[in-house]
């Protein structure tokens, strides 16, 4: 472990592998990186829109009014790319 967290460059790079090697401690294999995580938080916001959508549709054609939702999902919710780092 010590080794691993050595070649660190970012705190970024420590939670990645801390993240790893407790996958690996618990036998699941590799983990996945922070990275990995943002990545999928931007895909899932489009599809909490149009599941919004989509409810409001529904509830729509039924007569009924939907339940207000509160407007937190969806990309404006997901974490902005991150920066590059400064050039040394």
């Amino acid at each position: 472990f010590s080794k691993a967290i050595a070649r660190c460059n970012s705190v970024e790079d420590v939670i990645n592998t801390m993240i790893n090697q407790a996958f690996q401690a618990l036998g699941f294999g590799e983990g996945f990186t922070i990275e990995e995580a943002r990545t999928a938080w931007r895909e899932i916001g489009p599809l909490l829109d149009k599941a919004e959508e989509q409810v409001a549709a529904v509830a729509e054609s039924s007569g009924r009014a939907p339940a207000a939702i509160p407007d937190a999902a969806g990309p404006s919710a997901a974490p902005a790319a991150p920066e590059p780092p400064p050039a040394q």
